[in-house]
């Protein structure tokens, strides 16, 4: 990429998307017209080369191109984008017009890649091979005047009106909510930004209660059946309107999926995203979501969900993190907790999900647990009709653990339940989570942890893995340290220093017992002689004077 830069923060690359129209000035106020263009821009967000790439507008009229423009020879600025408008345009475009070039509508502006001629060359009617990106405008009163170039170039969309009474002023046709292509519905009239990032109007108020409720990924199971989805969960008919799901890959730099939400929660108070049956909107063609990432769901500007980075409170309604990837997790720094990893092995058999459990708070990784899916049902959860007693005594691990050197003393006494939970789960592999352990209690002595009462499961097979670890042969250091636990539900190593120095203390003060009693006894069998008692009553005599 000649010339190039890093990408700047806000704009993350884009995978293997090409140029897209942005922004498109048709109809400038007053009847000079020297103010019109046309804004392209890569999603890569760098410096460019448009070697290859035309630009046709079309006419309604004969379905046409009135004007074909190669952009062979040309950049784009070191933030993507690229301006080809009329001459007295502030900031100069790259690529100057003519006043009038571009025709008020019924019309048509499309981007080809088509790097051995124009694309009109070898195709009759309106060319869609190569096609990058379309967009079909109109004036008022001319809806039906823009039919064949809207089926070939936007299939099942209308054309889009450059309204002059939305606002004061001049206006544009601006790219606000989508980066996919031929997508009439990401655009919205909004003031003329050339070479800026566009000014969207703001999304309605945020839909309160909306939260992430299930993902799954079909690469989560060796079942062939297994299909990618996100399941919403809120209110039943709020709508959706304003919030973006947000996809991330770990193994790719930048979101994978961004995806504006249309229409409602249904009765049941679901609302699922994917390519599979009953879904309320599909995942754009050739996406999913991936082994280790995230799911975002996100309310704010496009632009801002799209990129993922610096989040605030406000905008960032839900998460889930199933990534070890620290890069990710520090981009999701609103997150509460940590990332939550799909356990294949608590499922019997069949594909698997990770289920938000409707007792936890948002945005928390103890509100998450591995489980079969539930796609338009409620969630399984852990539950008591598959509790066990279990007696575990677990040795420190050989790793830190969240900066307690492996000792667990620690989080006991900060009583972090999600932390013990994950202490456990690297020695079961079976699923457990802060969720299973709200009937157990926990001790740790000298850095051995131990686990006792009641655990819950989500089946009989989980119910199986989670007895089989409590029937590990303990050692037998480990029957020494746990064969006495201190009563209590939380104890630890401030305890059993209190035990220590109490013990010395007694010690101290039977060996001072025992010196006072010796002395006064060896005194009892030897008595003072004569002249002791002499010399003492002598003394006295002289003390009465």
């Amino acid at each position: 990429i000649p010339g190039g830069t890093d990408s700047p923060p806000h704009l993350p690359p884009w995978g293997n998307t090409d140029f897209l129209i942005n922004e498109l000035n048709t109809d400038t106020p007053g009847a000079a017209e020297d103010g019109e263009y046309i804004e392209l821009w890569h999603p890569s967000g760098r410096r460019v080369s448009l070697q290859g790439i035309w630009i046709l507008l079309f006419s309604a009229h004969n379905n046409k191109p009135y004007r074909e423009i190669s952009l062979s020879g040309h950049f784009t600025t070191s933030k993507g984008y690229f301006l080809l408008g009329s001459d007295r345009l502030v900031p100069a475009p790259s690529l100057r017009l003519p006043p009038n070039t571009i025709q008020n509508g019924p019309d048509a502006v499309a981007l080809y890649r088509s790097p051995f001629g124009p694309p009109s060359a070898g195709q009759r009617g309106i060319p869609t091979k190569g096609l990058l990106d379309a967009v079909v405008y109109r004036q008022r009163g001319s809806d039906q005047e823009a039919q064949e170039l809207s089926k070939a170039l936007t299939p099942g969309q209308l054309p889009l009106l450059e309204d002059p009474e939305v606002l004061p002023g001049d206006e544009a046709l601006s790219r606000c909510r989508g980066l996919y292509p031929y997508d009439l519905s990401a655009f919205s009239v909004a003031p003329p930004t050339p070479l800026r990032e566009n000014s969207c109007p703001r999304p309605p108020p945020a839909p309160e209660g909306v939260v992430i409720s299930e993902v799954a990924s079909s690469h989560w199971t060796n079942h062939s059946q297994q299909r990618a989805f996100v399941e919403l969960h809120g209110p039943p008919m709020m709508n959706l309107r304003g919030l973006v799901l947000s996809v991330f890959d770990q193994e790719r730099t930048g979101t994978v999926i961004a995806l504006p939400l249309t229409g409602y929660i249904d009765r049941d108070g679901f609302y699922m995203i994917g390519n599979v049956t009953g879904a309320d909107q599909t995942f754009p063609e050739g996406s999913t979501v991936p082994v280790r990432g995230a799911v975002v769901l996100c309310y704010d500007l496009f632009s801002v969900c799209r990129a993922g980075t610096a989040l605030t409170n406000s905008s960032l309604r839900d998460v889930l993190v199933f990534s070890e990837n620290r890069q990710l997790l520090s981009s999701l720094s609103t997150s509460r907790g940590r990332q939550v990893m799909p356990a294949l092995r608590s499922v019997e058999d069949g594909p698997v999900s990770l289920s938000r459990c409707s007792c936890c708070e948002v945005r928390s990784s103890s509100s998450w647990t591995s489980s079969s899916p539930t796609p338009h049902s409620t969630n399984l959860c852990p539950s008591s009709a598959f509790s066990s007693q279990i007696d575990l005594c677990l040795g420190p691990l050989s790793s830190d653990w969240y900066g307690q050197s492996g000792d667990c003393s620690g989080l006991i006494h900060r009583k972090r339940v999600a932390e013990v939970a994950d202490y456990l789960e690297q020695r079961c592999h079976c699923g457990i989570s802060a969720l299973y352990l709200q009937g157990a209690n926990f001790s740790c002595v000298s850095g051995w942890l131990r686990v006792w009462g009641n655990i819950q499961a989500l089946s009989d097979h989980q119910k199986a893995l989670i007895i089989q670890t409590s029937h590990m042969n303990p050692s037998s250091a480990e029957t020494d340290v746990c064969s006495s636990p201190t009563t209590g539900r939380y104890t630890g190593a401030a305890s059993a220093l209190g035990l220590q120095i109490g013990l010395i203390v007694a010690v101290l003060l039977l060996l001072g017992l025992g010196a006072a009693l010796f002395t006064y006894f060896y005194r009892r069998r030897r008595p003072l002689d004569y002249y002791t008692m002499e010399l003492s009553e002598h003394a006295e005599g002289l003390s009465d004077l």
